[in-house]
């Protein structure tokens, strides 16, 4: 078995979700959980987003700022991820 594979980056792309605000936070958190099964398997620790989504999600509770970079991070029940914003 291959143990690397588990070290691997894992990215969950939403940028086809048409939910805004709070309702766009709750289907990624949704997601996020439809990631594991029986079987449990590393968490998404990347967001891909549109432009629009990630102003949106700035505005949310589940963003967190960062003091010492640059890096955008958004936080559900489950996990944290670094924010990618298409087009950036």
């Amino acid at each position: 078995m291959d143990w690397n594979q588990y070290n691997k980056p894992t990215e969950l792309d939403v940028r086809s979700l048409k939910q805004k605000g709070q309702e766009l936070a709750i289907a990624i958190e949704d997601e996020v959980k439809a990631t594991q099964s029986a079987i449990i398997r590393p968490l998404p620790d990347r967001l891909k987003v549109t432009i629009t989504q990630a102003k949106q999600l700035l505005k949310l509770a589940g963003h967190i700022e960062t003091e010492y970079s640059r890096a955008k991070l958004y936080r559900t029940k489950y996990n944290v991820m670094e924010v990618i914003i298409d087009g950036e």
